[in-house]
């Protein structure tokens, strides 16, 4: 893995971001979906109210499953 991506995977981890497993002589990492969220959540809560329409539409799109037009 090159030294930058090693960095900011070092970096992630510090921040609780990301945990790493050790699988034999390999890291292999995943987000911290909760400290992800706490993270996120101030930003969300500032600009949910600039967002929160398109926001509820993308979602009933994507739950619908329905290819929005081109």
């Amino acid at each position: 893995m090159a030294s930058g991506i090693s960095k900011h995977l070092m970096g992630l981890r510090a921040a609780n971001l990301v945990v790493a497993t050790k699988v034999g002589r390999t890291q292999r990492y995943r987000l911290n979906s909760e400290a992800l969220t706490a993270a996120l959540a101030p930003w969300l809560a500032r600009y949910e109210p600039y967002l929160g329409d398109a926001l509820t539409r993308l979602k009933g799109l994507v739950e619908s499953g329905v290819e929005p037009p081109a």
